[in-house]
């Protein structure tokens, strides 16, 4: 098994988290590479409502902080959504981004299919004669 990773036509995003490298995504040749942060904070308001078990009024009120890295590769004709980095964050974390110039990258983590990409494949498909009556 080869341990070459792939060269990437475009820019790459490269992160660190408090000084340690966590990955370099890249896309293969057309998509969309996406980088965000999010803070979400629940309404005690409405924690009742939706209340789960595995939550507490605490948790449901406290910063949940996290960073996403992913992107959507329309190489194979259909996008295919990948994701690199799906990291929890704590205040006073250092987040660095650097923008790279196309090479190599990082395997992803996980990949799968969007089913939007396959329903309008099948709409754009011509319709066969034969099956008509």
């Amino acid at each position: 098994m080869s341990n070459k990773k792939p060269i990437c036509k475009s820019p790459r995003f490269e992160i660190e988290i408090n000084g340690e490298l966590q990955c370099t995504a890249g896309l293969r040749e057309f998509g969309t590479l996406g980088l965000d942060c999010t803070c979400v904070i629940g309404d005690p308001k409405r924690y009742e409502s939706r209340k789960r078990s595995d939550v507490t009024l605490s948790e449901w009120t406290s910063p949940s902080l996290t960073m996403n890295l992913g992107g959507i590769d329309q190489t194979i004709g259909l996008s295919q959504i990948l994701t690199w980095l799906q990291q929890s964050l704590q205040q006073g974390d250092e987040l660095t981004i650097r923008i790279l110039p196309p090479g190599e990258y990082d395997e992803h983590k996980s990949a799968h299919v969007s089913q939007c990409s396959i329903t309008l494949q099948e709409k754009q498909r011509p319709s066969d004669p034969s099956s008509e009556s």
